[in-house]
């Protein structure tokens, strides 16, 4: 009986799968132009959960991209500078490291100062680069970006392109040790820039790697390149960066941006999610379980919010759009495939969950 009934329940299972996978096959498809065309710029609403009002009101980034390939991609293993870059290595005593990345670096003061505390203030759409600065400092944000993003164009001659991440901007108070607050004393005469960028292929950036989303850090990780900039004379310049092994497919479909959002509203209603800082379409890296030490990427859909466990938990402190990365006890990255629309556990400890899923191609549709 117990064999007939396992039988029995295996023949359900297959003939679900397959009903499903029919319906996804079937499902509405886009390339990125025509998703790009009828997805909204911003996630606007008001959503009522467990006695709180949740207000959305955050930007819908898709990559100004003309296709979605699917490519392989794997850490760069040899360090070395291109011939056009060395003359400037003497010049602005430049050291190298010997790792997968490098690092550039200028000595100069403040660029690490005692007492230093960094707090993430980027929200990109307020912000004017060619205009914003930090305290008492000449050189401008987007002077700043530039250098970076020169910086890696030189030393890689040219191979790997990056776009921004965050900006976080030092506080010039100092710290008191013992009590955790700050003082009214200055440590520098100004500012200085922190900022982390995407590591981009084909105009789309890798958002992350599926380890980010591991409860055990398991999988893949993901390029970091940064920089801390206080002047053309002080900085540090550098992060691992990868190069891609092959490109599996020139295009891949995606589904509505619709299908996506009812996925992540359903985290809100359930007293889950309580607020949301931003949506981003990019890569997510995978393990890839027939090539080692090689990354799939994977389009995915990554909303980074403040998200709890349970509908019953509050906060530890106040948390904003402005300091969410700090203050708030649950802030979190939620990924959710672009393809299928389907969401992954947040904080998963499921080990198959770091390979990646099937890929879904304009030839099945």
């Amino acid at each position: 009986m117990q064999r007939k009934l396992g039988i029995f329940t295996l023949l359900v299972v297959m003939f679900l799968t397959s009903i499903m996978g029919e319906a996804l096959a079937n499902e509405a498809q886009y390339t990125i132009s025509e998703l790009r065309q009828q997805t909204p710029v911003r996630w606007q609403g008001t959503y009522e959960a467990y006695g709180r009002t949740i207000n959305i009101d955050c930007p819908v980034d898709i990559p100004d991209a003309a296709a979605f390939p699917l490519i392989h991609v794997q850490w760069a293993t040899q360090v070395s500078f291109p011939d056009t870059f060395r003359d400037s290595i003497v010049e602005k005593e430049i050291i190298p490291s010997l790792s997968s990345g490098f690092s550039l670096k200028k000595n100069g003061p403040h660029i690490f100062p005692e007492g230093f505390m960094a707090n993430v203030v980027w929200v990109p759409e307020p912000w004017d680069v060619t205009m914003a600065y930090a305290y008492n400092n000449p050189l401008l944000l987007g002077q700043a970006i530039d250098m970076t993003k020169q910086f890696f164009e030189a030393y890689t001659n040219g191979t790997v392109t990056i776009s921004l991440d965050n900006v976080y901007v030092a506080r010039n108070m100092r710290i008191d040790r013992k009590t955790g607050s700050f003082t009214d004393e200055m440590f520098g005469e100004k500012g200085f820039y922190q900022l982390d960028f995407y590591q981009t292929f084909h105009d789309i950036p890798i958002l992350e790697g599926i380890a980010g989303f591991h409860a055990k850090g398991l999988g893949f990780g993901w390029p970091s390149p940064y920089s801390m900039i206080t002047s053309e004379d002080a900085y540090l310049i550098g992060g691992p960066y990868m190069v891609e092994t092959a490109c599996i497919k020139e295009d891949l479909p995606l589904c509505g941006f619709d299908r996506v959002k009812e996925r992540l509203e359903a985290l809100i209603l359930s007293g889950n999610v309580r607020l949301v800082e931003s949506v981003r379409l990019g890569y997510v890296l995978y393990l890839d379980k027939t090539e080692p030490n090689t990354g799939c990427a994977v389009p995915s859909w990554v909303m980074r919010c403040e998200y709890f466990p349970t509908a019953k938990e509050e906060p530890l402190a106040e948390s904003s759009h402005d300091n969410l990365h700090y203050t708030s006890t649950g802030y979190l990255q939620i990924l959710v495939n672009a393809q299928t629309g389907a969401l992954l556990e947040p904080l998963t400890s499921d080990i198959n969950a770091v390979y990646c899923p099937d890929i879904i191609t304009w030839d099945q549709k």
